[in-house]
């Protein structure tokens, strides 16, 4: 690893602090090594929790549980200035008593300010933005961005939105319009059978998933979705719904 990307991930570990974040309490080096001492987190990945589940597509609920705090620690992150940039199921942790944990910061880095823009083009392929494809300078911010709309997608259906070969050959002749556009499978004529999906969680995952980086919805507003929205226990009496009353 580059020295840099190490001196980050330290930089990180004793700048953040919060619950749904893996704690480092300790780093040392040894030579050729850099050891951080973090804590133990009992469980597994989100990619193995939904494999123990045979990739079913994961209940309603559970989804906004998990979902809520991983944007949570996320936003908490970007209020520090800190861009994750390899957001993937293999990077969240589910913990025995059934919280998320956001872990592995080796890619990230932290920004002077929002407007300031990322070089290093980098992260896990299935869940990469389209402007990181295209190699140029790109909002480090926007881009987990969609990497957390990729995993919401996956989430709800238990697949990847897109085939990372046909993005790779829809960008390459640096056309942002060619990108595939979003088809949800439960929309899909030869697979009608698929459980419907809500519409607010859909509009959620279309606003994270804009390929313009400028249109795509920034993640203070999607954690205001009203998909994401924690119903408050008078809700259902006065018949309130998405922020507004219906009284």
């Amino acid at each position: 690893m580059k020295a840099n990307m190490i001196d980050n991930e330290i930089e990180a570990a004793h700048t953040i602090r919060h619950p749904g974040i893996v704690n480092i309490f300790n780093h040392f080096h040894e030579g050729n090594y850099t050891y951080l001492i973090m804590e133990y987190i009992q469980g597994e990945d989100l990619f193995q929790f939904m494999s123990a589940n045979g990739f079913q597509p994961m209940e309603d609920k559970l989804v906004k549980k998990l979902f809520r705090q991983l944007v949570e620690s996320v936003n908490y992150c970007h209020s520090h200035c800190f861009v994750h940039r390899d957001l993937k199921l293999e990077n969240i942790i589910i913990t025995k008593k059934g919280k998320a944990k956001l872990i592995d910061f080796g890619l990230c880095q932290r920004m002077k300010s929002r407007d300031e823009l990322c070089n290093h083009p980098c992260g896990s392929q299935d869940y990469i933005a389209p402007e990181i494809l295209k190699r140029e300078a790109y909002d480090g911010f926007k881009a987990d961005v969609w990497s957390l709309g990729v995993i919401l997608y996956t989430m709800i259906y238990s697949e990847i939105p897109f085939a990372f070969q046909t993005r790779m050959r829809a960008l390459s002749n640096g056309d942002m319009d060619a990108h595939p556009a979003i088809v949800f499978p439960d929309e899909r004529v030869e697979n009608p059978s698929k459980a419907k999906v809500d519409s607010s969680a859909k509009h959620l995952i279309l606003q994270m998933l804009k390929v313009d980086p400028k249109e795509r919805i920034c993640l203070e507003d999607v954690a205001k979705h009203p998909w994401l929205r924690k119903k408050k226990p008078l809700d259902s009496i006065f018949g309130i719904k998405k922020g507004k009353s219906e009284v």
